[in-house]
C-alpha cells in the first residue's frame, strides 16, 4: 500500500477530532500524567513482577486496583467523551518453555505479530524490550521462566462519558447500569478507561469482582463482586444456567412474530480476533428469540433474546443467520464489514456469469487504515444493546461462511427470505 495515501488518511481522522483533544494528545508536555518526565530505566526494574502482584491480592494485603496504577493517568471530557492522558506502561511476562534458547528478537517476531519485525529491533536496541530487567541486544537468547518486559507510552481509545448508576448494593454485590462503549474490566487497548478501574478512581471501589461480563458495545444490569468467593459463587450459578439472562436488542427488519429457536453451533474462527461464526463443525449452543415490536419507519424491531449457553457472540450471529441482524452492530450487521464483502463478493459473483472485457474491470480499492485515536473516538459513541463485543479490526469470511446454507427447519422460510446481502443505499461507503 502507498504509504502517502495511509498518511493522507491518517491526518485526516486525526482533523475530525476536536482540536483541544489533539493538543493533549500530541503535545510533548502532556504525554506522560501531571506533565512528568519520562520514567527513568530503573523504574523498569522497581516493578513488582504480576505474578507478585497477583500473589499479593490473593493474600488480601493489597488492592485489586492499586494507588500506584491509579496515579499513572489522569482523564479528562471532551465532547460527551471521557480520554485518558498517554502514560508509559510496562508489559511484563515470564519466558514460556517454548521461548526458552530462542532469541528475544524471534520471539517477537513470531509471537508477537502486532508491530513489523524492524519496530521490535528497534525496541530491543533502545532498552524499551529488556530480560530479567537488563539490556540485551537482538542475538541475546531467552532463559528458562526470564522475565520479559516492554516498555511502551500507552494511547487508550476514548469512552463516552456516562455515569456509571448503581442500581444495588449489599455487603456481597455491587449491581449497577453499564453504559455502552466501556468494557468491564482491562482488556487489548483499554485500561484506566475500564469500568473497574473508572469506579475504583471515582467511587473508592478498588476491590472489585466480575462476576459475568458484558461487552463494551453492551449496556445493561452487571454484578460486580466485593470478594473472589462471592464472585466464584455466583460466577459458578451463572454456568449451571441458575440465573436467567435476557438481552434487548433492536434488529433489522420485520422479525417474525412468536417464539424463535436457533440451535446453530458457533466456530471460532480467528481465536486472536474473537471472530466467529456459523458451522457445523463448531460448538452446540442455543438462543431463543421473542419479538416484541415492529417500527415499520425505521423498518426495526425490538426483540428479546435468552441465551441457553454462553458462546462468544452467540446472539449476534444467530440474528445475522436469520438475516436480522443488530442495526447497529459494527460488524455482523447490514452495514459491517462482513455484510459489505458479502455484497462486493455476491456481485462479482453475479458479473461472473457474464463475459466482461478485462479492459473495463479495474481491481477494488484497498482500503486504507483510519487513525486509531480518531476511528476510536468515532465508535466510542456506537449505543446498542447488542450482547456482544467484537474489536474494531475483524477478518471477513468469504460469503459463503456469512450466512450458512444449512437451516433450522421452522426457520427455513425466513432464513431464505433474508439471506442475501444486498448493497443497502444507506450504509456509508
Amino acid at each position: 500500500m502507498d504509504g502517502s495515501v495511509v498518511a493522507s488518511e491518517t491526518q485526516d481522522a486525526k482533523s475530525s477530532l476536536p482540536d483541544r483533544v489533539t493538543d493533549v494528545l500530541e503535545s510533548p508536555t502532556q504525554l506522560v500524567s501531571n506533565g512528568k518526565d519520562a520514567p527513568p530505566d530503573s523504574d523498569v526494574l522497581e516493578r513488582p513482577t504480576k505474578r507478585a502482584r497477583i500473589r499479593e491480592r490473593r493474600k488480601g494485603t493489597t488492592d485489586l486496583i492499586s494507588q500506584e496504577e491509579m496515579a499513572e493517568t489522569e482523564y479528562f471530557l471532551a465532547d460527551g467523551l471521557r480520554y485518558v492522558r498517554p502514560y508509559y506502561y510496562v508489559f511484563q511476562v515470564h519466558a514460556k518453555g517454548r521461548w526458552v534458547g530462542r532469541t528475544l528478537f524471534e520471539v517477537y517476531c513470531t509471537e508477537f505479530t502486532a508491530h513489523s519485525p524492524e519496530y521490535y529491533r528497534k525496541k530491543i536496541e533502545s532498552g524499551d524490550i529488556r530480560l530479567a530487567g537488563r539490556r540485551v541486544d537482538c542475538t541475546t537468547k531467552i532463559g528458562e521462566n526470564e522475565l520479559i518486559t516492554h516498555r511502551i507510552h500507552r494511547h487508550e481509545p476514548p469512552v463516552m462519558d456516562c455515569q456509571i448508576r448503581v442500581v444495588a448494593s449489599t455487603d456481597e454485590l455491587l449491581v449497577i447500569d453499564k453504559p455502552p462503549s466501556i468494557p468491564v474490566h482491562p482488556s487489548g487497548r483499554y485500561r484506566h478507561n475500564s469500568l473497574v478501574f473508572i469506579l475504583a478512581r471515582e467511587q473508592q471501589l478498588n476491590n472489585l469482582h466480575s462476576v459475568h461480563r458484558l461487552d463494551r458495545l453492551t449496556s445493561g444490569v452487571l454484578l460486580l463482586a466485593r470478594n473472589a468467593k462471592v464472585a466464584a459463587r455466583h460466577a459458578q450459578a451463572i454456568k449451571d444456567f441458575n440465573v436467567k439472562k435476557v438481552y434487548v436488542a433492536r434488529v433489522d427488519g420485520d422479525f417474525p412474530a412468536g417464539e424463535l429457536e436457533v440451535d446453530q453451533p458457533i466456530l471460532v474462527q480467528a481465536p486472536r480476533l474473537g471472530f466467529n461464526e456459523c458451522n457445523e463443525d463448531g460448538k452446540p449452543c442455543k438462543t431463543v428469540f421473542e419479538r416484541h415490536a415492529y417500527d415499520p419507519a425505521s423498518d426495526t424491531s425490538i426483540v428479546y433474546c435468552r441465551p441457553q449457553s454462553g458462546r462468544t457472540h452467540q446472539i449476534r450471529i444467530h440474528l445475522q443467520y436469520l438475516g436480522h441482524p443488530i442495526a447497529n452492530d459494527p460488524v455482523y450487521g447490514r452495514c459491517g464489514k462482513q455484510a459489505a464483502k458479502a455484497a462486493a463478493l455476491k456481485a462479482v459473483s453475479e458479473a461472473a456469469k457474464t463475459p466482461v472485457d478485462a479492459s473495463e474491470t479495474t481491481a477494488p480499492a484497498e482500503q486504507t487504515p483510519h487513525d486509531d485515536d480518531a476511528a476510536d473516538a468515532a465508535d466510542a459513541g456506537t449505543q446498542s444493546r447488542a450482547p456482544d463485543e467484537a474489536p474494531a479490526d475483524e477478518p471477513v469470511a468469504p460469503a459463503e461462511q456469512l450466512i450458512p446454507t444449512q437451516t433450522v427447519s421452522q426457520l427455513s422460510k425466513f432464513v431464505n427470505k433474508n439471506s442475501a446481502a444486498e448493497p443497502d443505499p444507506d450504509c456509508p461507503d
